[in-house]
């Protein structure tokens, strides 16, 4: 660990960088959904702006990579927000959560602090374990290897577990549920991504315990 003070000039950054790639992630996912509801499984013909060289499908990699590194930066800007420091070494997603729930034990006061423990040790982890694991993959069940560099959908080599290789197995697209990407599991990363983040109207987990920790409720 590199446990670091944080620049408080730099705090609103931290909270606005993670919005700008769960936001990314979420615009992916329409325009996959788009793509897939087409039936344009192998070359995009319904893009008015960009037509993909590789099968659509293959843009799941960077929606997974926006979302998990939006999902790191926030629990590293709530560790700021609570306790004015962060790793700066550090990418593994339970352990930031493990790291973030142990300063909120530590340092708050309050009577929702109880609550609070709750929705990240149940709710988030429950999601941030399905893109540790790669579990959000139909043919990934196992929970036998993990993604502790926060890397599997940024480099094709990782000690992840593993991403189906390209391009024979994202060619094979279809709506059918033993695919490794298609309508219903693009649908559930959606739904976390918005678990997570919140939409314009209602805030989601980690914006609404950013939200209470700012204003001092917890």
């Amino acid at each position: 660990m590199a446990i670091i003070k944080s620049n408080p000039k730099k705090t609103y950054n931290w909270e606005v960088w993670p919005q700008a790639y769960f936001d990314l992630a979420i615009v992916g996912c329409d325009w996959l959904l788009d793509e897939l509801l087409n039936k344009e499984y192998l070359r995009s013909k319904n893009s008015k702006t960009h037509k993909p060289i590789q099968p659509v499908s293959c843009v799941i990699l960077p929606i997974i990579y926006n979302f998990k590194h939006g999902i790191e930066l926030y629990l590293k800007a709530l560790g700021i927000l609570i306790g004015g420091e962060y790793d700066n070494k550090n990418h593994d997603l339970i352990n930031l959560l493990n790291f973030l729930i142990t300063k909120i034990r530590e340092r708050s006061q309050t009577s929702k602090k109880d609550k609070v423990l709750k929705i990240l040790d149940e709710d988030a982890r429950l999601i941030i374990e399905k893109y540790y694991f790669g579990t959000y993959l139909f043919n990934n069940q196992c929970k036998n290897r993990s993604d502790v560099s926060n890397q599997a959908e940024r480099y094709p080599e990782t000690n992840a577990y593993k991403i189906p290789d390209t391009p024979s197995c994202w060619r094979a697209m279809s709506l059918s549920e033993n695919k490794p990407v298609n309508k219903i599991n693009v649908e559930q990363i959606k739904d976390d991504i918005i678990k997570f983040y919140g939409t314009d109207k209602r805030y989601g987990i980690l914006r609404q315990i950013g939200a209470d920790i700012s204003f001092n409720r917890i």
